[in-house]
């Protein structure tokens, strides 16, 4: 679960987020065909549905599956992996999933919002126990579906109440998915430079080149 961390500046925020968490957190399915193949009509329901962009990043682990050498390694995701390529589980993990297992928790469907004490603990984590957002409350937290479903929460809510620039900066490249969830949101995003293919690096030049300019023009 991901968690959209922001800061509270009164009972309404907290309303607001849980009504926006349960929009997110409710999942829907549409069937992609009629129910009779012979229903023409019904064949044009999604014909208007672009595809989405393919996604650089998960690209090479597409890469990776076609690629027929013995000796291929994914440098796609990044996931620990075993010398059979199979997923390696931190001993960590298995500690916590361990001691998880050992409260016996009755697994109660949890409110709009998620899980009181992991969003505080997950606070605490994100701004740090001596942070002066934790002392003084200045927070809310609410669980989201992944990352993907707390950008989209935390679209929505800056689209809909924040009174500032709404424009969002990203890196080029990122994840395939994060522009379109903010433009679906009605957010404009900017992007500036951040891999250098020279170097294989980041392009530190390039970034703050560019974010010196979108600074100066939003001045």
């Amino acid at each position: 679960m991901a968690l959209l961390n922001c800061r509270l500046t009164g009972p309404l925020l907290k309303s607001i987020l849980q009504r926006e968490s349960s929009r997110v957190m409710m999942s829907a399915s549409v069937a992609t065909k009629p129910a009779h193949e012979n229903d023409g009509a019904a064949l044009t329901w999604w014909s208007h549905v672009e595809l989405g962009p393919p996604d650089a990043i998960l690209g090479v682990t597409e890469a990776f599956k076609k690629d027929k050498s013995p000796n291929k390694m994914n440098l796609g995701v990044g996931a620990y992996r075993d010398d059979n390529n199979k997923p390696f589980i931190l001993p960590s993990v298995i500690k916590a999933e361990n001691h998880i297992h050992s409260q016996g928790l009755d697994k109660e469907y949890a409110p709009i919002t998620g899980v009181a004490d992991f969003n505080k603990a997950a606070a605490v984590l994100a701004f740090g126990k001596d942070s002066p957002v934790i002392r003084n409350g200045l927070n809310v937290t609410t669980q989201a579906i992944s990352g993907t479903g707390a950008l989209r929460l935390g679209a929505a809510f800056l689209e809909k109440f924040f009174k500032g620039n709404k424009e969002v900066y990203m890196p080029t490249p990122t994840w395939g998915n994060h522009i379109p969830i903010f433009k679906h949101a009605g957010l404009a995003v900017k992007q500036y430079r951040y891999y250098d293919p020279k170097t294989c690096g980041f392009d530190h030049v390039g970034a703050l080149q560019d974010l010196a300019v979108r600074h100066c023009l939003a001045a």
